[in-house]
């Protein structure tokens, strides 16, 4: 399958899934959860995962002291069942009862210039997420901004780029 994501104006992603992907996850991945993204109109469907050979899971919490930070990653499925981009990576903050988005980035093929909204990109516009043991889910919405990686800059030679979605993924425990 190829999708084509266009934007308004000029900027077209293209090729955020290449065709002769394939469906699910090799037998060394392990699928821990989904997102759902509409960027512009145009849907995606991306999975986290866990590598059982290397014993890591794209999504992540680390204890900073004061609250915790999560990182969810989920990609679409490359060649021979590997993680490909797009990737879509989501990182937020939660102290006690209240959580804060950080960063959300659309990863396609420009790996070093993602869309990227919250602290380094567009606004994060709406946010949620609930907790069920070990089962995180949500919602976001936002507006994403090419952001240049090797100089910290963003690229306002594109125009904004809408991005809606929700995710339910498993955590592992810090």
């Amino acid at each position: 399958m190829r999708t084509a994501l266009v934007a308004t104006g000029a900027l077209a992603l293209i090729g955020l899934t290449a065709q002769g992907h394939a469906s699910d996850f090799s037998a060394r991945y392990e699928t821990t959860g989904t997102v759902s993204a509409t960027v512009n109109g145009e849907d995606l469907a991306l999975q986290s995962w866990l590598d059982k050979e290397r014993g890591r899971s794209s999504n992540k919490v680390d204890d900073i002291g004061s609250g915790m930070f999560y990182h969810v990653l989920a990609a679409s499925v490359g060649p021979e069942g590997k993680p490909a981009n797009p990737m879509i990576q989501l990182s937020f903050i939660r102290y006690d009862d209240e959580t804060r988005p950080v960063d959300l980035w659309l990863i396609d093929d420009n790996f070093m210039r993602p869309l990227a909204a919250g602290e380094n990109g567009g606004a994060i516009s709406a946010f949620r997420v609930s907790f069920d043991g070990t089962t995180m889910s949500g919602s976001f919405e936002g507006s994403l901004i090419r952001y240049d990686q090797s100089t910290g800059q963003l690229d306002t030679s594109e125009p904004e780029v809408g991005i809606s979605g929700s995710f339910s993924v498993t955590i592992p425990q810090p």
